[in-house]
């Protein structure tokens, strides 16, 4: 479990260092302020050879807009000096830099890169990835119209980034779905429980295929079933990420915007939900909001877990700098009934 955030360089962060994380943990601030953006860095450095991960960096945007694309990952736009993330106590260090003409060389000669594609200092990043005593080098390049990565990394981290403009993927949906499925079937039974604490309409769900294309279902109380995907936000927001906790067992789920879609009346039932899964598949959740019925509810949907949360408020000082503002669960609950603007 991550309990301590230190980032230099990455974006709009500059340098900024976090502690006193848990299981539940919630970022939030003004707008600009950083919250995405540190979402970003720790999966980055969780999982720094996932396509996925490397996409949503640049938000919905295709690299092929920009000219130099990994310049918009450095803080003011300037690759003089690295970006360093650092996830303690599990010792995760990564380092983000413009390749050298040694690191091209030895990369430009890998007989798996496509003849066509030569990377250069414009269009390709070098990252170092140490966990423990095990270092890793990954390139990443846009050439070709496309994101290469070239990895020796051989691990499968075990996260999952849910970003509010990067829709899941069907084909993604259904792996989550039949893996829970197949191997811990008990785990979708929880999943509908939870649900239809949310929406009492909500029955049952399975995976069916009415056309070329495999999908889950939820069926409702009218008789009929209706496509997951295409659900209420709310609902549809929900599904996702208590599947993919299902299949996080002692991982890390990260969620920018996690009451998106969701109606205020819901989200102390929400939270009750993503509380409840978390605890029992001993997974970590980091999200981001800049709500306080979100804040106001999570207080409520976690009394049972208590300490494990944890809200912190990226703060700018009149030079910019961040100042993270931590509140135990003990202050959090304080600052909800007396009203405290926190957000």
């Amino acid at each position: 479990m991550i309990e301590s955030i230190a980032v230099e360089n990455y974006k709009n962060l500059g340098k900024l260092e976090i502690s006193g994380l848990t299981r539940l943990t919630l970022i939030g601030g003004e707008n600009n302020c950083g919250k995405s953006s540190l979402l970003e860095a720790v999966a980055l450095a969780l999982d720094p050879a996932n396509e996925v991960v490397v996409t949503a960096l640049f938000r919905g945007l295709s690299l092929g807009h920009f000219s130099q694309p990994w310049l918009n990952l450095f803080a003011n736009f300037q690759n003089k000096q690295p970006i360093r993330i650092t996830l303690s106590p599990i010792d995760i260090h990564l380092l983000a830099s413009k390749p050298t003409r040694a690191d091209l060389q030895r990369v430009n000669q890998n007989p798996y890169l496509p003849r066509e594609a030569v990377l250069n200092g414009t269009n390709s990043l070098f990252l170092q990835s140490r966990m423990g005593e095990s270092q890793e080098d990954i390139f990443l390049a846009f050439a070709m119209e496309k994101l290469l990565i070239h990895t020796t990394l051989n691990s499968q981290p075990n996260i999952a980034y849910i970003t509010g403009n990067t829709p899941l993927q069907l084909s993604r949906m259904n792996e989550l779905f039949s893996a829970a499925t197949m191997q811990h079937p008990e785990r979708l039974e929880m999943i509908l429980d939870l649900l239809s604490r949310v929406d009492s309409a909500i029955t049952g769900m399975q995976l069916l295929s009415p056309g070329s294309t495999s999908m889950p279902y939820l069926s409702t109380t009218s008789g009929l079933m209706f496509p997951a995907m295409l659900q209420g936000d709310g609902i549809k927001r929900l599904f996702i990420i208590l599947l993919h906790l299902v299949n996080l067992e002692g991982g890390i789920l990260l969620v920018d915007e996690i009451d998106h879609g969701l109606h205020h009346s819901s989200l102390v039932q929400f939270w009750q939900a993503i509380s409840r899964v978390a605890a029992a598949m001993q997974c970590q959740v980091l999200a981001s909001t800049h709500s306080y019925e979100c804040l106001a509810a999570a207080c409520q949907g976690c009394k049972e877990i208590g300490e494990d949360l944890t809200y912190i408020r990226l703060d700018r000082d009149n030079q910019g700098n961040l100042n993270p503002k931590i509140y135990p669960f003990d202050l959090l609950e304080s600052a909800m009934e007396t009203r405290w603007e926190i957000r």
